[in-house]
């Protein structure tokens, strides 16, 4: 079987697809990964090949520029909180216009790209981010089916289903367009949608939804001699989402006061982080020990607790590994996934604005002695483990041919 898997260009919308990937591979599929150049470094770093598309659109400039953007209309307008229908309409009509140019343009530079490649090697089946608007019309010109993959989360359900909500709105007239042509209907679901998020940490309405079990998968590296030792305290990881502070231009500030925070309650605290980032951090004291390009899956099993920012990608590898979690977020999707931590025990999360070294050891405390967010974060990776394996969905997807 040949499976084309198209990926958002973003190493954490595609980082969650490689344990699938790599379950067709060893099925002994054939596998072609078609993304945008952004994402090309982190596909060949899985051990896979890369087939770029899209070359006439930057997104990742793009979604660079228009986030700072994004961020302030968000507060400005308190995240959507407390507004009437008329209000509520107002408002997504407002983050469409932001947010969702960026996946109609990249639809537009990837299509072409994206039939050259399927009209030529002809795969079976085709796998895709819902974000990735092009994909659909791929799937309708070769006559083949089409599975959506999830990254994590799906937002808000104000937000609507990622991908879908932006063919109904501002630009729904450029996506009737792109879509016509091929007799698919703009915001058509897939057959299915394979879903890494448990049950308590998503939002109702997928369509479609089976699941799929999170297996963290965070990039390579080496581990270092220093995680093979018992550690001789409380360890706590620390990590501000690289991607947003790639794309926002900026590393996070509240990072001082977290480190200040939970070394003042005898931690350990570890800062993974990537090299080229290193020099924003400064100097943080010797009770902070900074680990470059050290991915996340490797680190946590050792550590008692996270902060972090709340992106899907680090909540749900956390989730996986059994690890409590306190989230500062940075962006609106963020805040709600702290919110749902806090809602089943395993951790809590903070606002960044009353992010202070009081709050920090104060919650942090909470969390780390007794045993109740501990136990919450068991009960969360059992229920992880519990799901599908990509093994198993491979299998399903194997029925479809």
């Amino acid at each position: 079987m040949k499976v084309l898997m198209i990926p958002w260009g973003l190493p954490p919308h595609y980082f969650p697809q490689v344990p699938l990937v790599w379950a067709f591979r060893a099925a002994g599929h054939d596998v072609r990964i078609a993304a945008q150049p952004y994402a090309s470094s982190a596909i060949m770093a899985s051990g896979l090949t890369v087939s770029e598309v899209g070359h006439a659109y930057d997104h990742a400039t793009v979604m660079k520029e228009n986030t700072p953007r994004v961020l302030q209309f968000l507060k400005d307008n308190d995240f959507g909180k407390g507004l009437d229908e008329d209000g509520r309409v107002a408002f997504v009509d407002q983050l469409h216009r932001l947010v969702g140019e960026v996946y109609v343009r990249s639809a537009e530079a990837m299509l072409g790209d994206l039939l050259t490649l399927a009209r030529s090697w002809r795969p079976d089946v085709l796998v895709g981010d819902p974000l990735v608007l092009a994909a659909p019309l791929v799937a309708a010109d070769l006559g083949i089916p089409i599975v959506h993959h999830l990254w994590g989360d799906v937002l808000t359900p104000q937000f609507g289903m990622p991908g879908k909500a932006i063919t109904h709105g501002v630009f729904a007239e450029d996506i009737r367009r792109l879509y016509e042509p091929f007799g698919v209907a703009p915001g058509a679901d897939a057959l299915y949608t394979l879903d890494p998020c448990p049950d308590d940490l998503q939002v109702p309405g997928v369509p479609e939804r089976r699941s799929i079990r999170y297996v963290p998968y965070n990039g390579p590296g080496v581990v270092p001699e220093w995680l093979t030792e018992p550690a001789s305290r409380p360890r706590v990881c620390v990590l501000r989402s690289g991607t947003t502070s790639r794309i926002a231009g900026t590393i996070s500030t509240v990072i001082p006061q977290v480190a200040a925070g939970l070394t003042d309650l005898g931690a350990e605290v570890v800062i993974p982080i990537n090299k080229a980032d290193r020099d924003a951090l400064g100097d943080l004291g010797a009770d902070v020990r900074i680990a470059e390009d050290l991915p996340l899956h490797l680190l946590l099993p050792s550590c008692d607790a996270i902060v972090h920012h709340g992106g899907s990608g680090t909540m749900l590898t956390a989730a996986a590994l059994g690890v409590p979690q306190i989230v500062i977020p940075e962006i609106n999707d963020q805040s709600m996934n702290g919110t749902r931590l806090a809602a089943i025990g395993a951790g809590a999360w903070i606002a960044e604005q009353d992010v202070s070294f009081d709050s920090v050891r104060s919650v942090a405390d909470k969390v780390l002695t007794g045993g109740a967010a501990a136990e919450a974060a068991a009960k969360l990776a059992a229920s992880i483990a519990a799901e599908p394996s990509p093994a198993q969905v491979v299998a399903g997807i194997e029925e479809l041919v």
